[in-house]
């Protein structure tokens, strides 16, 4: 029986080991700040539907407009958005912008997350405070705000929020190649360095 939850466990890691992590998960705080400052942003007071679509694919393999905000707490966080459109019924549908993932940092903290999450749809007139990483309304402010523009939405920061919209990928976010995963006879700690997401 041992044995079995052994070998059971041993599966479970290695198959943790082929899910690395991609370009987005290896932006840590500072590099957000260094980011905001650098040539592969710009700061914007707009987030249209034309930049989501030119800047799309700006980390590669990963689809999806990169953002980086200061909120207006003073934390930097990150985003994946996209334009979208939201059903109604069978022959009406709105536009949103709908927010892959975000992660919003702690003050001060390297790692250390204050909010995060994923597949978040922002409507127009709505606002989204990334502290909180919530939907809320305005009376509460918020970091963006979703504005719509005829038939398409763009994103305004809120409030002392600034917004930056990534040019380029930041060279200091590449995480550096580690040996290749090999599972033999001797157990070898240095074949499983790196950065891994545990489904």
């Amino acid at each position: 029986m041992v044995r079995h939850l052994t070998a059971a466990g041993t599966i479970v890691f290695v198959a943790a080991a082929f899910v690395r992590a991609d370009a987005f998960d290896h932006y840590l705080n500072p590099h957000l700040r260094q980011l905001a400052e650098s040539k592969l942003a710009q700061k914007v007071e707009q987030l249209t539907f034309e930049q989501m679509i030119d800047h799309a694919r700006v980390l590669p393999g990963v689809p999806g407009t990169f953002l980086v905000v200061k909120t207006n707490d003073g934390r930097w966080a990150k985003l994946l958005v996209q334009p979208a459109r939201h059903k109604v019924d069978a022959e009406k549908s709105v536009p949103i912008v709908l927010i892959d993932r975000f992660v919003t940092f702690r003050e001060g903290e390297e790692r250390t997350i204050s909010a995060k999450g994923s597949g978040v749809r922002l409507f127009a007139d709505f606002r989204f405070n990334l502290d909180y990483g919530q939907v809320v309304p305005a009376a509460l402010g918020g970091d963006l705000r979703c504005v719509a523009d005829k038939d398409q939405v763009r994103l305004e920061p809120v409030g002392k929020a600034e917004l930056y919209l990534a040019t380029g990928h930041l060279a200091e976010a590449k995480p550096t190649k580690s040996d290749k995963v090999v599972v033999g006879e001797k157990f070898e700690g240095r074949f499983f360095n790196g950065v891994y997401k545990l489904y």
